[in-house]
């Protein structure tokens, strides 16, 4: 009997032993497997709004890159009801195929939009109006460069959107406004993180 107690005690004895050693790589496998899943599904909801909606995704990013394009041409900005409309639409559709990181930058904007706008509706030459409309197409800027990589995977620098549709960027304290612009984003960005 005490035999059989001792024969028992080993093999139990044993198998703990051996379950203990393997735990570390049976955590690691499920942890693996979890992140597996995750990421799987991650890629399979990126591919479904891809699949259903390729051309509404590609029109949304025409349209912002015509938003922040055309920004100060009359023809496309003659009614203002109609702007105010198109903006209601593009942050619809933005909320429906953009990232977190992309609706996040839409939030701001349209909050400093509010705020900027209710204060001071003319944009003017003053100091704080030309900062505000340099922070303000910086948004713009950055959302833009946001979807592109939400929908293309290709990551863009805002600053480089900016070289593209502001011609006289190098003249003047242009250049200097858009960076504190860019700044003064990062750090309301990192605030609310």
């Amino acid at each position: 009997m005490n035999l059989l107690v001792r024969i028992v005690e080993s093999i139990l004895l044993l198998s703990v032993g051996y379950f203990l050693r393997d735990l570390p790589n049976l955590v690691r496998e499920v942890i693996i497997n979890k992140n597996k899943v995750s990421g799987q599904r991650t890629l399979q909801v990126e591919s479904y709004f891809r699949q259903i909606s390729g051309d509404d995704l590609n029109q949304l990013l025409k349209d912002w890159f015509a938003k922040i394009i055309y920004l100060n041409d009359k023809k496309q900005n003659d009614q203002e009801h109609d702007e105010l409309e198109k903006y209601k639409d593009l942050m619809h559709r933005s909320l429906m195929y953009g990232s977190d990181k992309t609706v996040s930058l839409l939030a701001y904007f349209s909050q400093f939009q509010y705020r900027t706008y209710a204060e001071d509706p003319n944009v003017g030459k003053t100091d704080e109006q030309l900062k505000n409309a340099a922070i303000g197409i910086m948004y713009m800027s950055r959302i833009v460069a946001s979807l592109k990589y939400d929908f293309t995977g290709y990551q863009i620098d805002p600053l480089d959107i900016m070289k593209l549709i502001i011609n006289d960027l190098d003249s003047g304290d242009h250049w200097e406004r858009m960076l504190a612009a860019n700044k003064e984003i990062d750090n309301i960005l990192a605030k609310q993180k």
